[in-house]
């Protein structure tokens, strides 16, 4: 997945694929939709929120 880093917010969270703390939340646009995503600038991990929530939450 390619997102762009225009419009991120740090969280105060670490990557789960590299452990460093570059894990931020885009907003990315799917044609008029937009859809939140968390992805980290040094491994170039991406995961849509919602995914992620469900990982989180079936463990």
């Amino acid at each position: 997945m390619k997102l762009q880093y225009s419009n991120e917010r740090k969280l105060v969270a670490s990557c789960p694929e590299c452990r460093s703390g570059s894990l931020v939340l885009v907003t990315a646009t799917l044609g008029s939709k937009s859809k939140d995503a968390l992805g980290c600038k040094l491994c170039k991990f991406s995961i849509w929120v919602d995914e992620y929530k469900k990982l989180l939450y079936s463990r």
